[in-house]
């Protein structure tokens, strides 16, 4: 007997279908508003088709790695104990390594908010977090959230966090969420959050800029640090990497790297993390190092002076961010020059946090 085929109602035909109408709606809302539930229903259904394909992914990869966990009892375990007697376990890696003086703001946002159903998550399933930090660090974080059904549990020797996605090459953390299923005996691998950076679409970015202009702050310290400068000391500095000379002579094309300016009359050198300010900077008001627990705002946010634009876009420089005792000596060397003997205090100071 051939199996039944449904077909499935056209979604602007359940649209036109909903009883709903809202006190003193005018027709151009209800037709707006009709065309916008259709495009709900369309979306819907196709959320139920990635799940469907999700549910029908093969058998992943075995589990086999020597992976060490600590759980907050202080007892160390397995991976297969991270189970419980449960027979599928989802593991998030908490951006939370030993070098960090306080975990990932946005990790502990999303973990806040699962906090709520992690005890009804854990009738069906085991849900653990695991970070790199010592776990006494880990049960005093958890006690000052506030956090009581979460799983906590440090990464020993960091190899599940490094064969999982948790921690890159280069030792910077990232964000990762990972599915295994433990059937027959064998720990396998299900499904993992592939959307990374690579697979952003720029066109869609770009899209959503140009509808509505978002501000979007940089966290430095991590990945690079900020020198900011006023608008006069940051032209002639760029001055002389343009004309190839200045102090450093042929090292100039060293110390060129991403510079983003601010409406405020402020510039933004983006360089290497790590290096503290020179003596004959480190004493003005004007030159402030953004380094960890500071940010800056990226191109193009929008300020209350006006937007943030790059006076040298990275892509001009291959994202390649230069050395930032190169570019300090290039301030030196400006401020040495006499044209700007007076400190000027920033217009912005007050949101200024100069790195320790």
């Amino acid at each position: 007997m051939d199996a039944k085929v449904e077909t499935l109602t056209p979604a602007v035909e359940l649209a036109r279908k909903n009883p709903v109408r809202i006190p003193h709606e005018s027709a151009e809302y209800r037709a707006a508003r009709t065309a916008l539930l259709a495009e709900e229903i369309e979306l819907r259904r196709h959320i139920e088709r990635v799940a469907v394909q999700r549910r029908a992914l093969p058998p992943g990869g075995e589990v086999s790695g020597d992976y060490r966990f600590q759980g907050e009892g202080g007892r160390p375990t397995d991976f297969a104990g991270l189970f419980g007697d449960k027979q599928t376990l989802a593991v998030y890696s908490y951006m939370f390594g030993p070098e960090r003086e306080r975990p990932c703001p946005m990790c502990t946002n999303l973990l806040g908010a699962w906090e709520g159903n992690a005890a009804d998550i854990g009738q069906r399933i085991s849900l653990v977090v695991v970070a790199r930090s010592p776990i006494e660090r880990l049960v005093a974080w958890k006690r000052e959230r506030g956090w009581k059904d979460l799983r906590f549990y440090t990464d020993l020797n960091g190899t599940y966090s490094r064969d999982y996605f948790g921690l890159l090459p280069d030792g910077s953390e990232v964000p990762a969420f990972n599915v295994f299923t433990r059937r027959d005996g064998t720990i396998r691998h299900y499904w993992s959050g592939e959307m990374t950076g690579s697979t952003a679409d720029p066109g869609q970015v770009a899209e959503w800029w140009r509808r509505r202009p978002y501000s979007v702050l940089l966290a430095t310290g991590w990945r690079f640090d900020a020198l900011e400068v006023p608008a006069a000391l940051g032209l002639r500095v760029l001055g002389a990497m343009r004309s190839h000379g200045g102090p450093l002579g042929a090292g100039w094309a060293d110390a060129r790297g991403p510079v983003a300016v601010i409406a405020a009359g402020r510039w933004m050198f983006l360089v290497r993390p790590g290096e503290p300010l020179r003596p004959e900077l480190e004493h003005r008001l004007d030159v402030v190092r953004h380094g960890r627990g500071s940010w800056i705002p990226a191109a193009p946010s929008r300020a209350v002076e006006g937007p943030v634009r790059w006076a040298v876009p990275p892509e001009r420089t291959q994202w390649r961010l230069p050395d930032p005792g190169l570019v300090q000596a290039l301030l030196a060397a400006a401020l040495g020059s006499g044209h700007e003997s007076r400190v000027t205090v920033p217009r912005q100071l007050s949101t200024a946090r100069r790195a320790a």
